[in-house]
């Protein structure tokens, strides 16, 4: 905040300086009162929906005020100085909304701090009005101020661009038109020469078009022309400058632009028809009218304009890595940034999510988090003292009916006990005393190190014994130190990883994460383990979660470069290249990232340790970070070969073990390759959506002109035309139906064959659990063995047992069971997606072809149909609609797909002998063919049914169903509009409202433009090879997997 202060300090006007001040007192305020509702609802056991709305309220007030701070803090303060005039007024307007807001928050914070848990329903919605209320007031004044600092400061920025008109007679209103649009770029301003006559006729109206298409696309070049330009982005590379002027374009538009768009609040209340039945049954939203749905669209886009502007000022890169347990994430990490702080190698596993920013100058490590949800879990830990009561437990030898029910329990605990880290034992026995005292926050190397090391471990176990471990992402810790790799470097603002737990055994809770992960970060990136891929499946459950995901993957890091041999490298990157992209000859760039993080570590630290003079030989030759290279440079000799290397020829050698590690190109490729495609991916995502929603304005701009100009007689032949087009629109989609069924027949052939392959890889998973269950007989407590396995045969055993061992073996039978479901399911998933979304986007291709080759009169409403279809459905271009829907949710319905193994131990207990036991304990002989009939029954049969209960024919549907949609959208908006030309013709347009029109569509025509260069140029500097591959090939027999 002081940054900003000083920032404007230099001005004669201290306006600036107050409102810095305004909006730090408001954030304080509001981050109190949310902290005092994060207490209440962590407290309360239901789930409180009024007192969440509350608290999402607040988080979207700061969100908003972080922005107006970080936007005020790039006015140029010397021409700020000189034109105080023009915004004093406005920035005394934001003060006194911010300050209004100040007070609300302050009073709730005196009045309510100790009950506000207590209040009633209405009583919150009341405070969520309110603080929606402040919100919108602020929004407006800082829109207001914000507008007129860019129209007094920023305009001398934008780069200088002439456009010629053509025709002498509109010679001066053209000229008008682009002088009032250099003076208020894309906003309605007034004028003294009146431009209605450019909508005088047809060639008028398109010469003024073409004026304004001209205009648009010079704006964008006249800003590119600048190196100074001022951007948001402030970068000096091709895609920092093109984002930069994007983002101005987005401020003007969303601080301005939008409010003149906006549809008049009496037009958005007309009736609505009531939904068909096939609306109602996929929930899909009913058909709003044409006012309803352009408000609609300019409210999202006003809500993704702000987002944008939000994240392109912040300047926050993300990446995220994912892979197996224990496959070197941790250790890469390290290696990244330059330090072995994160938990790696002979320590625990990651449990817990951390993030890690470089920050320039910062030598020493600090980290920061949310102490909260770990002093709950760390309270539960005290409470159960397992781990004090481990350490006095003695398993007994035996157990019988008699044994106490609370030594059964403790044999439970003891068994997870066993498995636990011994690190993770020591740091429980802390956790328990009752004078462990869990630092808030932590700086140095070692303190972080250990205070890491602690929060994974309270994850760790607080799972192991309790709940699933949750809370949002903004409760990650924060880990922030200079990488040494980016030191020095100007790198273009924030960068920002994610190092995830492994992927163990909980496939779908590893699922989750990476979703949840997905949704904030640039890029997420798969670690695979060059020694272990073919044995750890990664390579068949982490390409399908990253599909899952609807993630694009371009670039995979292959750890452990050192210890697998290097003749092998082709036939790795070819089974690499075979998971994650399977319909390439080669990846996409970045590609396959081949390196060793602990090469690559040890050999920086010898570095850093040589830096002067050879360091002293004990100093590295024992187990530590430096030892693995100096081991690879001195070999079994050690010191005798040391002793002969000159200083030079050491260094030399310790820089050759970095360059072979590999870690200073994975380094690059982690910063330049994938930060750079996903911050273009980001950049194309959000210009299509924002270019799609000014298309459809400006075409409706383009009707309500060509109905104040038509006689009429025109509008009587304008409207036979629309009729006939109507008809054969509708004949068109008719035809298009008609063949609905045989593509249903075919899709439910392929799913159906699919599905019947996948119960038979079911049915075999069942008894690779059971054998896998008799085989690892250490998971087993000691006396719950089976007294005696005999086996039948290769897929039946018969075992001599009593209760307490049965229930062991459901125990551990549906772990592995559930293990192996998990891994099919992952990989069947992206199957079933990919078989869905072809049908869907052959359905699309073929009525968009048919649009094509259609004969209509009106190529503006075609236009419009055939770009609002290509988006709606899953057409090449967009996988929207349908995939977001109901694929989805067939995915998501795929989890729980386990029943709760107690519904499987009562239906096996209630069958056969069984029933005959007189005891838990007493012995009886049971076949496991009746354990794997009630298996099948209860797990595989509801499984499969699971995977294909939303099946094709909804997803099918749902095609048929958007398409009508955005037909009828079209033809209905279209009606509405001859009515209201005809009205027109009664009673004119008056010339002001006209003129409005007029110059609110040549903004709009010019804002199309500059969108379509921007989109040109950005995609132009997109790799060729960048269309998304699926995970899992489809010409890869179904039986193989």
């Amino acid at each position: 905040m002081s940054d900003l202060i000083r920032t404007f300090s230099t001005m004669g006007p201290i306006g600036i300086a107050r409102l810095v001040n305004a909006t730090a007192s408001v954030l304080e305020s509001a981050a109190k009162v949310t902290r005092l509702v994060d207490r209440v609802l962590k407290k309360v056991a239901a789930k409180n929906n009024t007192l969440q709305n509350l608290r999402d309220a607040l988080t979207c007030l700061r969100d908003d005020i972080e922005l107006y701070q970080t936007l005020l803090s790039k006015a140029d303060a010397a021409i700020l100085s000189s034109r105080w005039g023009a915004v004093n007024q406005d920035t005394n307007a934001l003060e006194e909304a911010l300050d209004h807001s100040k007070l609300f928050l302050d009073f709730i914070m005196r009045t309510h701090t100790p009950e506000i848990g207590t209040l009633s329903e209405a009583e919150l919605a009341t405070y969520n009005h309110n603080v929606e209320f402040y919100r919108k007031e602020n929004m407006k004044a800082f829109k207001l101020l914000w507008y007129n600092l860019y129209k007094h400061t920023f305009s001398a920025h934008q780069g200088e661009f002439a456009v010629s008109n053509q025709g002498a007679k509109l010679s001066n209103t053209l000229s008008t038109a682009f002088s009032l649009f250099k003076s208020n770029p894309f906003i309605v301003a007034d004028s003294t020469i009146p431009l209605n006559v450019l909508n005088s006729n047809k060639d008028t109206i398109e010469q003024y078009e073409d004026m304004m298409r001209r205009t648009g696309k010079g704006w964008v070049e006249g800003r590119l022309s600048i190196k100074d330009a001022y951007s948001t982005m402030s970068s000096t590379d091709d895609i920092g400058v093109l984002r930069g002027v994007q983002i101005s374009l987005f401020e003007l538009l969303w601080t301005k632009a939008l409010e003149q768009w906006q549809v008049p609040l009496e037009s958005q209340t007309e009736i609505v028809s009531e939904p068909s039945p096939q609306v109602l049954e996929l929930g899909l939203e009913p058909e709003p009218t044409p006012d309803q749905r352009a408000a609609h669209e300019l409210n999202k886009l006003d809500r993704k304009l702000q987002t944008s502007i939000s994240l392109a000022n912040k300047q926050t890169f993300t990446t995220a890595f994912c892979g197996m347990a224990k496959a070197g994430k941790s250790s890469f990490l390290n290696a990244l940034i330059g330090a072995s702080i994160l938990p790696s190698d002979e320590f625990p596993s990651t449990a817990w999510p951390c993030r890690i920013r470089h920050v320039e100058g910062q030598k020493e490590p600090e980290l920061q988090y949310d102490q909260a949800p770990f002093l709950v879990a760390l309270e539960k830990l005290r409470d159960w003292k397992y781990g004090a009561a481990m350490k006095q437990f003695e398993p007994p030898e035996f157990i019988d009916d008699d044994t106490p029910r609370d030594l059964v329990d403790g044999m439970n605990v003891w068994q997870w006990w066993m498995d636990l880290h011994p690190t993770s034992k020591d740091n429980l026995e802390q956790f328990e005393s009752p004078h462990f005292q869990l630092e808030k926050s932590a700086r140095g190397m070692e303190a972080v190190a250990n205070l890491l090391f602690q929060l994974n471990d309270i994850v760790r176990i607080y799972q192991r014994y309790g709940p699933v471990f949750g809370v949002g992402t903004t409760d990650w810790p924060l880990l922030t130190l200079e990488f040494p790799s980016l030191s020095g470097q100007k790198m273009q603002g924030i960068f920002e990883f994610i190092d995830l737990p492994g992927m163990g055994e909980h496939l779908q809770r590893f699922e989750n994460l990476v979703k949840t992960v997905a949704k904030r970060s640039d890029a997420v990136v798969p670690i695979v383990s060059l020694l272990n891929m073919q044995h750890d499946g990664s390579l068949q459950t982490l390409p399908g979660i990253i599909n899952a995901c609807d993630l694009e993957c371009n670039a995979v890091i292959c750890t452990n470069l050192d210890r697998v041999n290097s003749d092998n490298e082709e036939r790795q990157n070819s089974l690499v290249t075979g998971a994650f992209w399977p319909n390439r000859s080669a990846p996409p760039q970045p590609g396959i990232i081949r390196c060793s993080a602990l090469m690559g570590i040890s050999a920086q630290t010898l570095l850093a340790m040589s830096q002067n003079e050879l360091p002293v030989f004990e100093t590295f030759w024992k187990p530590n970070v430096g030892y693995h290279a100096a081991y690879n440079i001195l070999g079994k000799t050690g010191k005798k070969a040391y002793k002969r290397l000159e200083y030079d020829e050491w260094m030399e050698e310790i820089r050759e073990q970095i360059t072979e590690s590999g870690l200073p190109d994975a380094i690059e490729a982690s910063f330049e390759g994938i930060v750079k495609q996903a911050r273009l991916r980001t950049t194309l995502q959000e210009l299509r959506y924002v270019y799609r929603i000014v298309c459809n304005r400006t075409n409706d701009y383009s009707r309500i002109l060509q109905g104040a100009r038509r006689t009429k007689a025109e509008y009587d032949q304008a409207k036979e035309r629309f009729k006939r087009d109507k008809e054969s629109y509708n004949k068109l989609l008719d035809e298009w139906e008609a063949d609905e069924a045989t593509k249903i027949a075919k899709l439910r052939g392929k799913i159906g064959q699919l599905l019947k392959k996948v119960e038979e890889v079911a049915n075999r998973s069942i008894l690779k659990a059971f054998r896998q269950t008799l085989q690892n007989k250490g998971e087993w407590s000691r006396w719950w063995l089976p007294d005696q396995v005999k086996e039948c045969s290769n897929e039946a055993w018969e075992l001599d047992i009593n209760g307490h061992s049965l229930e062991e073996f459901l125990r551990l039978s549906q772990q592995a069971l559930s293990t192996s479901l998990n891994k099919l399911r992952i990989e069947v998933t992206p199957i079933i997606q990919k078989l869905q979304q072809d049908a869907c986007k052959e359905r699309g291709d073929d009525l968009i072809t048919r649009i094509k080759k259609g004969t209509f009169e009106e190529d503006t409403l075609k236009q419009q149909i055939e770009q609002n279809i290509a988006y709606e459905l899953p057409s090449a271009h967009s996988m929207a609609g349908v995939r977001r829907t109901q694929i989805k949710a067939i995915v998501e319905e795929g989890y729980g797909i386990l029943p709760a193994i107690y519904l499987a131990i009562h239906s096996v207990l209630n069958r056969g002998s069984i029933t005959s036991f007189s005891g838990y304990f007493t012995r009886t002989t049971i076949h496991t063919d009746t354990i794997m009939e009630t298996y099948q029954k209860e797990i595989v049969v509801p499984w499969v049914q699971k995977m294909e209960k939303n099946d094709e024919k909804t997803v099918m549907g749902a095609v048929a169903v958007i398409a009508k949609s955005v037909f009828n959208q079209f033809l209905t908006a279209e009606e509405a509009r001859f009515r209201e030309e005809l009205e027109q013709i009664a009673q004119p347009m008056d010339d002001v409202t006209l003129e409005r029109k007029v110059k609110i569509y040549g903004n709009l025509v010019a804002t199309k433009a500059a969108l379509e260069e921007i989109l040109r140029r950005t995609e132009a500097r997109m790799p060729a090879d960048r269309h998304q591959d699926v995970p899992i090939a489809l010409q890869r027999s179904v039986s193989s997997i």
